[in-house]
């Protein structure tokens, strides 16, 4: 029996011309190998069966070698619930190839699932582009996809909003700090001009007294059993650091000392650093600034 190919076309549009496990989208097929295909729930038998070869019991699924498509029909995956009606995938991956692990692919991890919120964050990721200029618009579309997480919809491997800015191209730590000010304004209930740069806003606020001057010293360390005391404790974060022993902490940059916020209850007093308890930390005052 020959197979509908206006049911095909139909799940295939239901679906969003997309794979409903890994999200392949089967109209970058000039950009990528592979296609999509129609996978059927309920097999059709041999001969194949018109009462089987519906919408309802159709999947789209990617198509080609490494495919969602192949590794179900390698028992790889296993499609145990289908049900398009009521909006119910439920996809075990018995050798880890979509999820690298074996067992029950989460929901967020499914396209079946990420779809609708994914497709209305897209276009907020098409709109920010390469951050060439950061406005209230721009830093209110990277909180949506700050907040909550949401940018794990995108991308559930991303571990981090950072990892996931520089995945895209864009300076991760102005995407980062454009999305807390929008943040901040928005738990003030500030509106962010229109047309008002990143820079201008954050003077505005500071001016307005509704952010605080953050004070910060650049310092050179001489005791590292402090320092991974201090870090434990949450009294200090390392910003920036050239030393080895501290490669677990952060990535080591080419930058000389700590960069040390006031928010961790340091304190600077004739060029000496002490902790919230008044303690001495053997530090070398380098360099004092506000921010």
């Amino acid at each position: 029996m020959t197979r509908s190919e206006t049911v095909r076309q139909e799940a295939m549009r239901l679906d969003g011309y997309r794979c409903v496990i890994c999200s392949f989208d089967g109209r970058d097929i000039h950009e990528r190998l592979g296609v999509l295909s129609t996978h059927h729930d309920e097999k059709l038998g041999m001969g194949g069966s018109r009462e089987l070869d519906t919408v309802e019991n159709s999947v789209t699924l990617c198509w080609g070698a490494g495919s969602c498509h192949q590794h179900i029909e390698n028992l790889a995956l296993e499609i145990v619930e289908w049900d398009r009606a009521a909006g119910i995938l439920t996809v075990i991956d018995h050798q880890g190839v979509r999820w690298k692990k074996k067992g029950r692919i989460p929901n967020e991890r499914l396209w079946f699932y990420r779809r609708k919120l994914a497709e209305e964050l897209e276009p907020v990721e098409a709109r920010i582009q390469g951050l060439h200029m950061i406005d209230g618009e721009v830093a209110g579309d990277l909180w949506r996809l700050w907040k909550d997480d949401a940018y794990k919809v995108l991308d559930p491997d991303m571990v981090s909003f950072r990892q996931y800015a520089a995945s895209r191209g864009w300076n991760a730590r102005r995407a980062s700090r454009m999305a807390h000010l929008y943040d901040t304004a928005e738990q003030l209930r500030i509106p962010w001009p229109p047309g008002v740069s990143a820079t201008d806003f954050r003077r505005q606020l500071k001016d307005a007294g509704k952010l605080e001057p953050r004070d910060y010293w650049h310092v050179a360390f001489r005791d590292i059993p402090t320092l991974l005391r201090l870090i434990a404790q949450g009294d200090l974060k390392v910003k920036r650091c050239t030393s080895d022993e501290f490669d677990e902490y952060v990535r080591p940059l080419a930058a000389i000392g700590l960069k040390i916020n006031s928010w961790f209850k340091l304190k600077v007093d004739k060029g000496r650093l002490s902790g919230p308890d008044g303690e001495a930390i053997p530090f070398e005052r380098v360099k004092k600034g506000a921010g």
